[in-house]
């Protein structure tokens, strides 16, 4: 009874409160102080205050818990418990990286070895130093990605640590918030059995965090020391090899003084270590070799299996009369990957067994021209024996000779051949430029070489033949690829991919050109010393943007999103061309209905494709909409008649009164619907010219469709007689010449009729129907030559107009004049 009144008075305090605050709210003041308002009332306007106290705050989670909560949150945390066991025991240090790191750790002790043996030798070359480089850096890229794996996984655990620590402050809580009933056995036995899961799960999370902690700082050691490597290998090569560097004159005295009996034992030790390959690396990559070879096993058969198809075609006889050569060349694009690994010896190695192939198909893949073929063996050659060279380690007393005498051979042989006419295929402009550049390269090449200069000298020389290796080579797998694609679609079991094979690799050779240009530029950096490894060269270039409203846009990216959208395109052009010569036929669709079904589907397919390259682009789809939202209105106004038109293309294609093949009249044209578009259509007249009308012409305006449902039309052919001939006569005539007309329908039948009397003649109509407009014109040309010579026959007179001319007065003069006509 108590409880009522105070209720009472509350209410009545809480509505005087609420005017008063309103009142006050009106008089301009933002903070009202509830004086009389209950305890309850303010302690709730306190919680949602931002200035609350840290402590009030606490209290509260202590109050949030209760003793009937202890045991249900004791079995949800072990439940979480095994969840979090479960996902960290498959968070574990991958095997591929503990052989990796072990791996690389190994090789600490023989990378030290080399390199002070190279600091210490005065005839070490500029190769060596140069290979070691790159084997350094792409240690220091293996054990890079060792540690970012390590810490993708460390990084997984933040969670867990930090859930499992906002528990522990929370039991803390809770046991203060239970008070006296915390020291009740039964509950007490509960805190403690809850403690022992956050215990047991911090025990497991330092359990798994150990090891990869260990492994983070095995890499880190191992990054530390190739680190140090790379440091003293870059000053090697700056203090003994610098452009500016000036030495010994070629055939000077002191030139002459450097063969000396270590130069000829350097010689024999290069030449016997050719018999003492290292076959470890071989063992290491075994399985990237096995996977070599039976690609060209497959390869191989393939090409073997297609070859009547590829001595059929001339693009591709030379894949035909070499195959297992091509089975080979494309195989050993698996070692690519390995090549920034190689030992010098493997390296060289790789490259002649890519240049023999290059030998035996540069025969029948390239230009047609003998002497062109000669240049290019040659230039193989010379390759072949740079190679050799290489892998004998020549000395560099010798090397500045071999350098002499091949760019003096080059220059000439470079001469010769611009000077010829040039075959068809080359482009005349571009093959003198060519020559000429590689004539000041070799120029250069040969006043460093005399000006003392050997290390500008050999880098130039390397960099320009690996150029040419890489451009020769690059050139004959584009061949090749493009040839076995062609071939696999031939002999795929699917009858669309034959007969489409054509139309895919069209398709898909823009697509081969861009990558095969894109290799071309990243294996020139890396031979002209611009990156050391192709790794770095592709991360460089691909890295290569700027920013747009805080988004990077980066040349990878740019490409990424240009083959998500030539997928689209592709992928488009495959799907209509199923759909207009597999599917759509089978369901006797009109053809017209088949393009506008096949050209929606495009502008769907394009439109998913845009969206992805923008998103690959890092654009967020959100904004896109805003700003799509903002575009559109602003466009609305300004280009209202476009967006007409495309309305309108819209209502074309759904509704299709108008399809592609119909004949229609607009206006005073005549022709037939050529291209059907969203903004425009592409009418062709029988005048063979073309006449392009926006859509919205043909939705607003009267549009004459011959051909809507059927192409059947009739013709009508006036018809005047002279006064005097017999009309039913007339009638057989007419008739008779339509019946005897292949191309006039039998049914409907032909009608002649009577239609009036006309000024100089009686006037008939001839009216019959043909099969099809396009017989037309024909049939009317027809039918009036049938119908002259069958009243020339008759003797049915065709009138012409004539004039009677009555004269009232005329003087003498004149009518003497008449009466003697």
């Amino acid at each position: 009874m108590r409880v009522l009144p105070s209720l009472s008075l509350s209410f009545h305090l809480n509505r005087r409160f609420i005017i008063v605050s309103i009142l006050l709210l009106f008089l301009g003041h933002t903070t009202i102080t509830p004086c009389l308002a209950p305890a309850a009332t303010t302690q709730k306007n306190k919680a949602s205050s931002p200035s609350q106290s840290a402590e009030t705050k606490e209290k509260e989670q202590i109050l949030d818990r209760n003793l009937a909560q202890l045991t249900p949150k004791t079995t949800e945390l072990a439940k979480t418990l095994l969840d979090m066991q479960n996902q960290l025991n498959a968070i574990n240090i991958s095997e591929q990286a503990e052989q990796q790191l072990a791996s690389l750790s190994k090789q600490e002790a023989p990378l030290e070895e080399q390199i002070r043996a190279l600091e210490s030798d005065p005839q070490s070359s500029r190769e060596q130093l140069t290979d070691l480089q790159v084997k350094l850096n792409t240690n220091e890229r293996k054990a890079n990605l060792v540690m970012k794996e390590a810490v993708s996984k460390v990084a997984k655990f933040d969670y867990w640590i930090d859930f499992w620590d906002d528990e522990k402050n929370g039991i803390e809580n809770w046991k203060k918030g239970l008070g006296a009933s915390s020291e009740i056995p039964a509950v007490r036995n509960t805190l403690e059995e809850l403690q022992s899961v956050i215990t047991k799960a911090n025990e497991t999370i330092d359990a798994k965090l150990l090891p990869l902690f260990n492994m983070q700082k095995k890499a880190g050691t191992v990054q530390v020391a190739l680190h140090k490597s790379i440091l003293r290998v870059n000053n090697l090569i700056k203090s003994k090899f610098n452009f500016d560097h000036h030495t010994s004159f070629l055939f000077s005295a002191t030139y002459f003084n450097e063969f000396d009996s270590q130069l000829w034992n350097s010689l024999l030790a290069g030449i016997s270590s050719i018999f003492r390959p290292d076959f470890s690396y071989l063992k290491n990559n075994k399985n990237h070799l096995f996977i070599v070879l039976l690609l060209f096993v497959i390869l191989s058969a393939i090409l073997q299996k297609g070859q009547n198809f590829l001595l059929s075609l001339p693009h591709l006889r030379f894949i035909g009369e070499r195959p297992r050569a091509v089975a080979l060349l494309i195989s050993l694009m698996l070692l690519i990957p390995l090549v920034d690994t190689m030992t010098p010896f493997w390296l060289a190695a790789f490259r002649i067994v890519v240049l023999l192939n290059m030998l035996r198909l540069s025969r029948v893949a390239l230009l047609p021209d003998t002497y062109t073929q000669k240049v290019i063996k040659w230039l193989i050659l010379l390759l072949l024996l740079t190679n050799i060279l290489k892998m004998i380690a020549l000395p560099m007393v010798l090397v500045r000779i071999y350098i002499l005498a091949v760019s003096l051979a080059m220059i000439v042989v470079v001469l010769l051949f611009i000077r010829r006419p040039v075959p068809s295929p080359v482009n005349p402009v571009l093959l003198p430029w060519g020559g000429w550049g590689i004539i000041l390269v070799l120029g250069t090449v040969i006043f460093a070489q005399f000006s003392g200069k050997p290390d500008l000298s050999y880098h130039i020389f390397v960099a320009l033949f690996k150029t040419l290796f890489i451009a020769l080579w690059l050139y004959i797998l584009y061949l090749s690829i493009a040839g076995l694609l062609e071939v696999l679609l031939h002999l795929s079991p699917v009858s669309y991919m034959k007969e489409s094979a054509v139309s895919i690799c069209a398709a898909l050779r823009p697509l081969l050109v861009i990558v095969t240009f894109i290799g071309l530029i990243i294996h020139t950096l890396v031979a002209w010393e611009v990156f050391p490894t192709i790794h770095d060269a592709l991360a460089g270039v691909s890295g290569l943007g700027f920013s747009l409203q805080g988004t990077r846009i980066s040349a990878g990216l740019i490409l990424s999103a240009f083959l998500v959208l030539y997928t689209a395109y592709s992928t488009s052009r495959m799907v209509q061309d199923v759909l207009l010569h597999s599917v759509l036929p089978r369901q006797n669709i009109h053809r017209g209905t088949q393009i506008s079904i096949v050209r929606l589907l495009h502008y769907a397919v394009m439109l998913v494709g845009l969206l992805f390259a923008l998103a690959t682009l890092g654009f967020n789809m959100t904004n896109l909409t805003i700003l799509g939202g903002a575009v559109g209105v602003g466009l609305g106004f300004g280009l209202q008649a476009i967006f007409s038109n495309f309305a309108a293309g819209l209502i074309l294609l759904l509704e299709r009164p108008i399809k592609v093949g119909d004949t229609i009249r607009i206006g005073t044209e005549l022709g037939e619907v050529k291209e059907l578009g969203l903004r425009a259509t592409v009418i062709e007249t029988f005048d063979n010219a073309e006449i392009v009308v926006p859509n919205s012409e043909l939705v607003t305006t009267q549009v004459t469709n011959w051909t809507l449902r059927k192409r059947q039309v009739r013709v009508k052919l006036p018809v005047g007689v002279a006064y005097g001939s017999k009309v039913d006569k007339v009638l057989n005539v007419l008739e008779e010449c339509a019946n005897d007309n292949p191309l006039v329908l039998n049914t409907p039948k032909p009608n002649a009729l009577f239609l009036a009397f006309g000024d100089n003649s009686l006037d008939f109509e001839l009216r019959c129907f043909v099969p099809d407009i396009d017989n037309r014109i024909k049939v009317q040309s027809e039918l009036n030559s049938a119908i002259v010579d069958a009243f020339a026959d008759e003797g049915i007179e065709i009138p012409f107009p004539q004039n009677d001319i009555h004269l009232k007065s005329i003087t003498p003069t004149f009518k003497k004049m008449f009466n003697e006509m």
